[in-house]
C-alpha cells in the first residue's frame, strides 16, 4: 500500500487484509460486541472519550466541513445506536469488528474493497465542490465538500471512503476477498505510536474473526 496525502494533520492507520474467509457472525462474535458496547457506553462521559470526540470533529472542521446533525463522524452514529438501546446491528464479520472497535475507541474507520485501489495506491484528499457519492442501496448521498476522502481508482480521484460514511461503490461484500481498512486519527490527540498500536490490535481482531488469510497494518501521518 502506498498513501498519498494533501490533508494535514491526519493520523491515518491503516489495515490490509487478503482472503477473507467468514461471512456470517458467529453467536461469539456477537457476545464479544456486546463487551466493546459496554466498554464504549462506560467510557462515554469520561473526559478522555469526550476530548477524543471533540478532536475527530475538529479535524473534520480544518477545512470547513460542518461535523455535525445528520453529519456526525461515524463513530458517533453508532454509539448514538447503542445508548438509544438497539445496540450495534450485526452484518459481516469484518463490519461487525469494525463498528464495535470504532466505538470503543472513539475514532471513525472505513473499510473498503481493496481492488478499487490499482497497485495499492491510495489517495487522501478534501472534497471537491458539488462532490458527493451514494451511500446505501436506497440511493442516499453524502455531500463530499470540504470534508476528508479516501480515492482510489487509475487516477486516484474515484472517492470511496470518509469519516462520515463509506460509499456505496466501496462497501465490502459477500464477493470481497481482500480490503482496506483506515482509522482516521486527529494528530493532536493520538501519537503515532498509540495509532500504530490501534490499528495491530484491530487487525489481530480482524485475523480472528474473518479467518483472513494474511493481513498486516502501519501507520502514517499525512501532510500536505
Amino acid at each position: 500500500m502506498q498513501i498519498h496525502s494533501t490533508v494535514p494533520q491526519v493520523l491515518l492507520g491503516w489495515v490490509q487484509i487478503e482472503g477473507i474467509q467468514v461471512w456470517e457472525s458467529s453467536t461469539e462474535l456477537k457476545e464479544w460486541m456486546k463487551t466493546q458496547e459496554a466498554l464504549a457506553s462506560e467510557n462515554w462521559e469520561a473526559p478522555s472519550s469526550q476530548k477524543r470526540r471533540e478532536a475527530v470533529r475538529a479535524m473534520l472542521r480544518r477545512a470547513g466541513y460542518k461535523a455535525s446533525g445528520r453529519n456526525k463522524p461515524a463513530q458517533e452514529y453508532l454509539m448514538r445506536c447503542v445508548r438509544e438501546g438497539t445496540g450495534l446491528p450485526s452484518i459481516y464479520p469484518a463490519v461487525d469488528v469494525l463498528n464495535a472497535t470504532s466505538i470503543r475507541l472513539g475514532l471513525p474507520i472505513s473499510i473498503l474493497q481493496r481492488n478499487l485501489f490499482p497497485e495499492g495506491q491510495v489517495h487522501l484528499r478534501i472534497g471537491k465542490t458539488d462532490e458527493s457519492y451514494t451511500f446505501n442501496s436506497v440511493g442516499q448521498t453524502l455531500d463530499l465538500e470540504n470534508l476528508v476522502v479516501v480515492c482510489g481508482g487509475k487516477d486516484g480521484e474515484i472517492p470511496l471512503g470518509t469519516p462520515i460514511k463509506d460509499s456505496l461503490l466501496g462497501k465490502i461484500g459477500t464477493e470481497t476477498k481482500d480490503a482496506f481498512a483506515f482509522l482516521y486519527g486527529p494528530v493532536d490527540c493520538i501519537e503515532s505510536s498509540e495509532m500504530l498500536r490501534i490499528a495491530q490490535e484491530f487487525a489481530i481482531d480482524l485475523k480472528k474473526w474473518t479467518e483472513a488469510e494474511s493481513i498486516s497494518s502501519g501507520v502514517i501521518r499525512c501532510e500536505p
